[in-house]
């Protein structure tokens, strides 16, 4: 096999040809690749480049690999580590080897009486992992706080026990796995990874409706690690059993453990996010901002934080 240098830049002018010149440019053209123990390892700039890649081109470039190399190895994408400490460094490796994103823990989550009793769960999730609610499935509208609690259990696993191995991965991405490996032949790779982790975090669980091949993955995948006391949670945007195409088998597992709702943003809640995000985006509090923001009925969290970045813009623009 040729140096792994010489693919990577044969990898990287098919996607010269494909890609716009500032997508190619900003994204892919800055990486670089390296192999430990047969397993690929794609180096990014930066936390923000790695998830912007790993999101929008990792089946893509894997696809590109295999038909350079006629092979599929493992590929993970990675942030290149700068000034880091030791520990630092061992706990960014744990973090971005599980697709955690740091900045969503426990303390950074903003706590109302709407979202109040899946929090406590989860924290209790986190602390007792596969003991206090198992599996834990945490259901509700798109943007009240589902998947930053998916993050802040792994991350509060870490952050206890940097040995605990966590994965967290959406539906979609875990469906597109299960896919490439049978078609890589890579079958029993891909149960390793998932029936040998601790805690396991799958998000918008709605999205294995009518995907059977998947549920019956996802299936035996739970089997495993639940009879191994393994912690196992869920997040979709409704209950497992009102998911159109999910088997009923499937739906009543997701469902063993402890079913919580996040329910919308209460006016109370409303206000200590505005007062909370404000403070964090540097935004002056005047009278003009509190009147717009009353004014406002916010449906969720995205909604409250666009309104303070656009605030944010005017006040810098004015100054």
């Amino acid at each position: 096999m040729e140096q792994v240098s010489s693919i990577w830049e044969r990898v990287l002018n098919i996607f010269k040809e494909r890609l716009s010149t500032p997508s190619f440019e900003t994204w892919l053209k800055p990486t670089r690749v390296r192999v430990e123990d047969n397993k690929w390892f794609m180096i990014t700039q930066n936390e923000f480049s790695r998830d912007w890649i790993e999101s929008r081109y990792l089946p893509e470039i894997k696809e590109v690999i295999y038909t350079v190399t006629g092979q599929c190895p493992e590929l993970e994408v990675i942030a290149e580590e700068r000034n880091k400490s030791s520990d630092d460094r061992n706990l960014y490796r744990e973090i971005s080897r599980t697709n955690l994103n740091s900045n969503y823990t426990f303390e950074s989550f903003i706590v109302g009486k709407s979202n109040r009793f899946p929090y406590v769960a989860a924290e209790l999730a986190a602390t007792e992992l596969g003991k206090a609610y198992n599996p834990l499935f945490i259901f509700g509208s798109t943007g009240l706080g589902k998947t930053h609690l998916l993050h802040a259990i792994g991350n509060h696993a870490l952050k206890h026990n940097s040995s605990v191995n966590v994965i967290y991965v959406t539906a979609e991405q875990f469906t597109n796995e299960y896919i490439e490996s049978i078609r890589c032949n890579q079958s029993q790779s891909f149960r390793n990874k998932y029936r040998q982790v601790d805690v396991l975090l799958v998000d918008d669980i709605q999205y294995f409706g009518g995907k059977e091949q998947a549920q019956e993955e996802l299936f035996h995948t739970f089997n495993s690690l639940f009879l191994e006391g393994k912690q196992i949670v869920f997040a979709s945007n409704k209950p497992a059993k009102e998911i159109h195409g999910i088997d009923n088998h499937l739906a009543s597992r997701l469902e063993w453990g402890l079913t919580t709702e996040v329910i919308p943003i209460e006016e109370d809640l409303q206000r200590k996010m505005i007062i909370i995000l404000c403070e964090r985006k540097n935004v002056q509090m005047t009278e003009k901002v509190i009147r717009f923001l009353e004014k406002r009925t916010f449906v969720n969290f995205p909604e409250i934080l666009s309104a303070i970045n656009g605030i944010a813009i005017s006040q810098q623009m004015e100054k």
